[in-house]
């Protein structure tokens, strides 16, 4: 018996340890691309923390300085023709929102991983057929985001060695001042006194843009879908409450002919004391839920937040060029196409998870009705009752000081808000 406890223990852990297993993953990509830095109390050797702050100062360093060369040539150079400016700006200004938001991350870093560790005591034995649902969605979700962020990074990168027409390299010519125009850099780079064409310099700056695209492709991927996927479990845990609050007085009506033949006094106390004790399990489950949700937004509170304003900015920026698609080549069409796509749906599933889980709080009050509580013992529906008090408030995620709750309403807002842009840049222009 001691040996079979164990063998089940032991496969409850395992089962635990599944639900941040993309999570765990995000971070350790990240960890080793130097982006995302472990407290002193995980690393056992002290040399290995300090080579380890050498190393993240190293990477974040470096991706300063090229986003700081290219927003300089965006506006000494780009500057000159306006969609060349917009194409420049998008890149950029999305790079620099994913790194500063890993940056708040990693302020972090000691609550972060306290929330996966609460992760790990979520129940996915209950109902497994709710986390095997959302383990399948949340790998098609990683795979394609994957596919989809690495196609538009090759497609950047394979630019440089597509033939230009004469009129092309004219263009270039004019606008960055190159030498050898069929040599342009994925990123424009403004250095001082610098030909980024010149053979000898653009196979080294190539190198160095390279190594930074693999850690900002790392970096999109996990500021993408880090925090969807902890609301994609939490919501499946929401799911997972509604599941026994729906079986609440279900066993008590089955035997309520054999009590009242019966007439024991002892059998209505146990009868009593099994309702309450029900329902105090599914009052704590909710509590356990609420106090994951407070430390979830005292964590993620600045991303989010910093995440709402930006997005508006870079979504314009990806949308405008799409509008000019005939001024420029099918490579840059099929560019841009796909990084409009990418930025739209990276938005979009933020706001899809956080109404999923004002969704699955909604499905309580559902299950509650769908009980059988006028079954219960009186202190068993009072108890009931006030529960439910707790569970009538939204569960959207809230920012700007709760003025923009993320969810359907606020992406078809930001669409319109993104079409009165698109219009206006166009009646200026």
């Amino acid at each position: 018996m001691v040996k079979v406890s164990k063998k089940l223990n032991t496969k409850n852990n395992v089962q635990q340890k599944e639900v941040t297993k993309y999570l765990k993953l995000q971070l350790d990509v990240l960890r080793v691309l130097g982006l995302f830095k472990l407290s002193r109390s995980e690393i056992s050797h002290p040399y290995r923390f300090q080579l380890q702050k050498i190393y993240i100062t190293f990477t974040y360093t470096l991706s300063t300085i090229v986003l700081t060369l290219g927003y300089l040539c965006a506006f000494l150079k780009a500057s000159k023709n306006f969609s060349e400016l917009f194409k420049s700006l998008v890149e950029i200004v999305c790079v620099s929102t994913i790194l500063i938001d890993i940056i708040l991350l990693n302020m972090k870093n000691t609550e972060l991983l306290k929330l996966l560790d609460l992760m790990n005591s979520f129940d996915v034995t209950s109902r497994r057929s709710v986390f095997n649902d959302a383990r399948k969605y949340e790998r098609v979700v990683f795979v394609s985001y994957c596919v989809l962020i690495g196609f538009a990074s090759a497609c950047s990168f394979l630019l440089p060695f597509l033939p230009l027409s004469n009129e092309k390299c004219e263009f270039f010519q004019q606008i960055y001042g190159f030498k050898y125009p069929q040599n342009r850099l994925p990123t424009c780079l403004w250095i001082p006194y610098i030909d980024t064409s010149e053979p000898r310099w653009f196979t080294l700056f190539y190198t160095i843009e390279i190594y930074t695209a693999i850690l900002w492709i790392g970096l999109a991927i996990t500021d993408a879908l880090f925090y969807p996927f902890i609301l994609l479990h939490l919501s499946g845990q929401y799911k997972v409450l509604s599941s026994k609050l729906k079986i609440l007085g279900r066993s008590s009506m089955c035997a309520a002919s054999k009590w009242t033949l019966l007439k024991t006094l002892r059998e209505k106390r146990m009868k009593r004391t099994q309702e309450i004790f029900e329902v105090k399990k599914c009052i704590l489950f909710h509590r356990r839920l609420l106090s994951f949700r407070t430390l979830f937004d005292s964590v993620m509170a600045r991303n989010i937040q910093f995440r709402v304003i930006i997005i508006l900015i870079i979504t314009s920026l990806s949308a405008y060029p799409i509008t000019l698609l005939s001024q420029f080549d099918s490579e840059k069409n099929v560019q841009f196409i796909a990084e409009f796509i990418l930025i739209l749906s990276y938005y979009y599933f933020n706001c899809s998870m956080s109404e999923n889980l004002d969704r699955c709080n909604s499905l309580i009050g559902h299950s509650v009705y769908q009980s059988n509580w006028y079954a219960m013992c009186p202190e068993a529906r009072r108890m009931m009752v006030m529960f439910m008090r707790q569970t009538q408030r939204p569960q959207h995620i809230r920012t700007l000081g709760g003025m923009v709750a993320l969810g359907n309403v606020n992406f078809m807002n930001t669409l319109k808000f993104l079409y009165n842009f698109i219009r206006f840049v166009r009646i200026m222009k």
